[in-house]
């Protein structure tokens, strides 16, 4: 397996975010901010258009950008399944079948938590305010991992 260089990751990420901005107005100013003041949480923002999704936690953006959802863990798919891991078939047949639903046609507003290889690990809202995160712990096809939400930001609300 090569590694690819993180220069690479980057353009991709950034012609995403073009494409992304061209097919959909997105305002990324928070309610009460002053014109043309974006909201920083510290960590860079992305926007995603949903190419697939591998399991109740994870998908890819176009340029191959794979996005791991933070503070989540989702019963991973057989074929792709770990050692040591919870991996029903039917539960995580349903945790991908609901976040295929939730970004189906969708582009997402994903702010960066860390970048490991090939992976990006962040928070993720759909254009209706929707917290990817949240909706999918929430919905009970997956659990959250508190030791992973140091910043509290599981079922935060973002103004897009």
């Amino acid at each position: 397996m090569t590694r690819r260089a993180s220069g690479s990751f980057f353009r991709r990420r950034q012609l995403c975010a073009i494409l992304a901005g061209a097919a959909m107005a997105v305002a990324t100013e928070p309610a009460g901010a002053a014109p043309g003041q974006r909201e920083t949480q510290g960590s860079p923002f992305f926007l995603c258009i949903v190419q697939s999704v591998q399991d109740g936690d994870t998908l890819r953006c176009t340029g191959d950008i794979r996005v791991r959802l933070a503070a989540i863990d989702a019963p991973d798919v057989p074929r792709t399944c770990r050692r040591n891991r919870s991996c029903g078939a039917a539960a995580s047949v349903r945790a991908r079948e609901r976040l295929r639903l939730m970004t189906n046609a969708q582009v997402l507003r994903c702010d960066e938590e860390a970048h490991t290889g090939n992976r990006v690990t962040a928070w993720c809202w759909r254009s209706d305010g929707i917290q990817l995160n949240c909706a999918m712990a929430r919905s009970g096809l997956a659990v959250f991992a508190a030791r992973y939400d140091d910043t509290h930001r599981l079922c935060t609300a973002f103004a897009l």
